[in-house]
């Protein structure tokens, strides 16, 4: 999902959940992921780490390191449930981010196609719509059980091929994409629903965040994955707690998603993990078209100013007045 469609970024997508979660706690209008993939962005959202430091580099041929520490094992540590709930066959358990959670829920498929290096076995793509990873999260959350929870609800919805369901499909039938990214917010307005119904709402630190963007033709691109221009490495971000945030809050601070941990647990009060110290300049990156293509990496710095990226021909941008990268 990129961050210029949403409603309270300034899109024309109707998010009324997101706007209200926008509205009602922190928006940053300035955040930025490590790369335009959706297993190694996951690894650095849910480990506070780059890519080269966590050594997930591209949705195949890679685990999560036992070693790694994630945010599930550390709150896991300090108290808290914790369960998880994914919708694509990207983040499967075997993948190694399932790490401190108790329960990790994600769709099934049949037997391994073939065995691939590292342990990763080769499946079939498979992933499941929204609402269906909903209903599995709420299968679970129990308003009666004690104590905290960490709860992390993946939806993969806003990826090609786009087909959102009815209604969706027929009000966004000349923008599918759009259409999918409004579903994605109903469902998240049902799971708040739930949580509030629950009683389990008023002190959870809600957090909405994409692993990346997506192109939809910009620099030559359709969706995602080889280029790391705004359009994909730039998302939303939005945290919500209400009589701890302040409402209303916009941040334009450049921040990346590695940078979620800290802040989360700092809100949270919870003692910080063993994270490098918060970086001046935002990194992002994609192997992806060395390691499938046997073209050049590219890897990229900005300071919220100027944006470079080291390619075969290095590119720098002004970030104020030339925002689309042209």
């Amino acid at each position: 999902t990129r961050a210029d469609v949403l409603g309270c970024y300034g899109g024309m997508v109707e998010t009324p959940v997101m706007d209200r979660l926008a509205a009602e706690g922190v928006r940053f209008d300035n955040a930025w992921t490590v790369t335009p993939l959706t297993l190694p962005s996951h690894a650095s959202i849910l480990t506070g780490l780059l890519p080269p430091s966590h050594g997930i580099r591209e949705n195949t041929n890679h685990r999560l390191a036992p070693g790694v520490i994630t945010l599930a094992e550390h709150l896991a540590e300090n108290g808290y449930r914790t369960g998880a709930a994914v919708s694509s066959i990207v983040l499967s358990k075997m993948f190694g981010l399932d790490q401190g959670f108790q329960r990790y829920d994600e769709p099934r498929s049949g037997e391994a196609i073939r065995a691939g290096g590292g342990g990763v076995e080769f499946r079939e793509i498979l992933e499941r719509r929204a609402g269906d990873t909903t209903d599995r999260v709420l299968q679970h959350l129990d308003g009666s059980e004690q104590g905290p929870f960490f709860q992390w609800v993946h939806y993969y919805d806003p990826h090609a091929s786009y087909d959102p369901p009815e209604p969706f499909a027929s009000r966004y039938r000349d923008d599918l994409y759009a259409g999918e990214v409004a579903y994605v917010d109903s469902e998240i307005g049902r799971l708040l629903s739930a949580l509030e119904d629950r009683g389990l709402l008023a002190d959870t630190l809600v957090a909405v965040v994409s692993d990346h963007g997506e192109s939809l033709g910009e620099h030559g691109e359709n969706t995602h994955g080889l280029f790391i221009y705004r359009s994909t490495i730039q998302v939303p971000l939005i945290l919500h707690l209400p009589g701890e945030l302040p409402a209303g809050t916009v941040r334009s601070d450049p921040v990346s998603v590695v940078d979620l941990v800290p802040m989360m647990l700092e809100i949270m009060q919870v003692p910080p993990m063993s994270l490098p110290e918060k970086q001046p300049q935002i990194y992002a990156e994609s192997e992806l078209p060395l390691r499938s293509y046997g073209w050049a990496p590219l890897y990229s710095l900005h300071d919220g100013r100027r944006r470079f990226i080291a390619a075969p021909r290095p590119e720098l941008y002004d970030m104020a007045t030339d925002v689309d990268e042209t």
